[in-house]
């Protein structure tokens, strides 16, 4: 007969393999950990692609420094109140590690169906544990001539060949409006 602390520990081992089982086996054991986001480089357009990237984020680092927020799923739609994105694979996108959530836009070279084509990039959904913004207020931090449109912004009309980034392409000003 095995010494009584080996006893106690195979007893306890059991009793932990029991009770992991029964909280896997009632759905009650905690979620899995997901896998960290990886980094994707921005796409390089193409003569008859476009490149829309946006980058997203989450808490403040420091002043005026906001932080990465992986996990953001957007997407690009014909106007504000479109209530779905124009294509179910190329207009829609989650960022990645470093925040950055980029569309390919194809036919958007010369003669292109999408050529010109100008959309709005729109939240879709956000990571576990953060929500998405209905609107964005701008204004002095008093409140006082605050406005507060939809969480929603156009691209500039789109060429093939060329990349528009949300850092200073478009939605990007150092102005309240």
């Amino acid at each position: 007969m095995a010494p009584p602390h080996r006893r106690r520990a195979a007893v306890a081992v059991r009793a932990f393999v029991a009770l992991t089982a029964l909280l896997c086996a009632t759905g009650l054991a905690p979620a899995p950990a997901t896998a960290p986001v990886a980094v994707a480089e921005v796409p390089a357009p193409t003569p008859t692609t476009s490149v829309v990237t946006v980058r997203t984020g989450g808490d403040r680092t420091a002043d005026a420094v906001v932080g990465p927020l992986a996990g953001v799923t957007l997407g690009l739609f014909t106007d504000e109140a479109a209530t779905d994105p124009v294509d179910p694979d190329w207009g829609v996108c989650v960022s990645d590690a470093e925040g950055d959530c980029s569309f390919t836009v194809p036919g958007t070279g010369p003669g292109g169906p999408h050529e010109g084509a100008v959309y709005t990039v729109r939240q879709i959904a956000a990571p576990s544990g953060w929500y998405t913004n209905p609107e964005l207020r701008t204004g002095p931090g008093s409140g006082s001539g605050s406005l507060s449109p939809a969480y929603a912004f156009p691209t500039p009309e789109l060429e093939g060949g060329q990349t528009y980034s949300s850092t200073s392409d478009f939605m990007y000003s150092t102005e309240y409006r």
